[in-house]
């Protein structure tokens, strides 16, 4: 594998800061400094350090993604181009989208090769909000809100509450505790409006602008951090 591939895969370091910290002379394989990116090394027998501190495999991958529209959540392609070809690091094995993302819809993904980590977000009883940013057809009135406000039932089943804010005329956020077929849509064709653009901006105190990633960027991330482990 590649020594910058490696490393990025193995610590948090994006691959703009693995390379300069190669061209630092920071890097080590088996004690020997190595300044090309390219070096191939064998990821069972090899040791890579970085000044003192070695870098080993690691078993779970948490990663977040700014999804471009006409993407799709899906590890198949067969109904269009999946997130996860946007991931370089294509080497890394059982990954998957948590939950999904319209075709349409842009903004934060999560994406793992962790059961339990996945199973805590996608599961409605610990709550793990997720805010969207909503641009709608027409403006959103005072009766409209009004009329969110009150018990709604999809898929015949009562919605657990949610929360509208930020409201500037056809602009507002709206925050989900569960994640119904095309919830955010359906909402608000209750009230007789059309969401036109949809992001998703946070999944629990993780924020996609603190991330600051461009669309089609993303970047590895610790979960601990988030208080999501």
């Amino acid at each position: 594998m590649r020594l910058d591939k490696f490393i990025a895969n193995n610590t948090f370091y994006s691959r703009k800061e693995v390379n300069k910290i190669i061209r630092k002379k920071m890097v080590l394989v088996n004690d020997k400094i190595i300044i090309e990116a390219t070096y191939k090394i064998d990821v069972l027998n090899d040791i890579v350090k970085i000044n003192d501190l070695v870098i080993s495999n690691k078993e779970f991958i948490y990663l977040a993604l700014n999804k471009p529209k006409d993407y799709i959540c899906s590890n198949s392609d067969k109904e269009g181009e999946s997130v996860l070809n946007l991931i370089e690091e294509n080497n890394w094995k059982n990954l998957h989208i948590i939950g999904r993302l319209d075709k349409d819809t842009t903004g934060l993904v999560l994406i793992t090769n962790d059961g339990q980590f996945t199973h805590k977000i996608k599961n409605n009883k610990y709550h793990v909000e997720k805010e969207y940013e909503v641009v709608l057809e027409k403006e959103f009135t005072k009766e409209m809100f009004e009329e969110l406000q009150k018990d709604i039932v999809l898929d015949g089943k009562k919605l657990k509450p949610f929360q509208i804010l930020n409201i500037n005329r056809n602009k507002l956020n709206i925050i989900l505790t569960e994640g119904k077929y095309h919830q955010v849509k359906r909402l608000f064709a209750i009230v007789k409006n059309s969401v036109i653009d949809l992001k998703r901006i946070r999944v629990g105190k993780i924020n996609l602008y603190d991330l600051n990633l461009d669309e089609g960027e993303y970047q590895e991330i610790d979960p601990i951090k988030y208080e999501m482990k």
